[in-house]
């Protein structure tokens, strides 16, 4: 959600998810989120199998409003930009000197073919068709919901 609708209250409703497609508990130490937002992991942060976790600007904000949602962490510092913007996950290396593993990259836009209603007008990106790869705008797709469905089975 990286243009979340203004709110009358105020609050900050910017988030975004991982999805763990595997039936094993992942654990998130020692990965952390960079690009236009920053964001490290900590030993208790995991993702249940098939499930999610939600990172968001404003974690009370996202409770507050999704009042079933339970797996949220952050605050992350930075700001999912508006029009065109950059997430990777990356994975700290145990042995000095290594450069760090990057697992997860996107680099999402407002203009076609990237969906349009996610800039602002109440929905989600969503990864909805995987097999294109994370970095095709074919692969993504405006949320069903307005104000998106973090941590729900689409």
């Amino acid at each position: 959600m990286y243009n979340p609708p203004d709110r009358d209250d105020g609050k900050n409703l910017e988030f975004l998810e991982l999805y763990n497609t595997t039936p094993f508990t992942n654990r998130l130490e020692g990965y952390y989120l960079t690009g236009d937002v920053s964001y490290a992991f900590s030993a208790s942060d995991v993702i249940p199998p098939f499930g999610y976790l939600v990172v968001a600007a404003s974690p009370s904000a996202m409770q507050s409003v999704y009042t079933n949602l339970t797996a949220v962490v952050g605050p992350y510092s930075g700001k999912l930009p508006n029009s065109s913007g950059l997430i990777e996950l990356r994975k700290t290396r145990p042995v000095a000197g290594q450069m760090d593993a990057l697992f997860l990259d996107v680099e999402y836009a407002d203009t076609p073919p990237w969906p349009l209603s996610p800039d602002g007008a109440g929905h989600s990106l969503v990864l909805s068709r995987g097999t294109y790869g994370a970095s095709d705008p074919r692969a993504w797709s405006a949320s069903a919901a307005l104000g998106g469905t973090p941590a729900a089975r689409r």
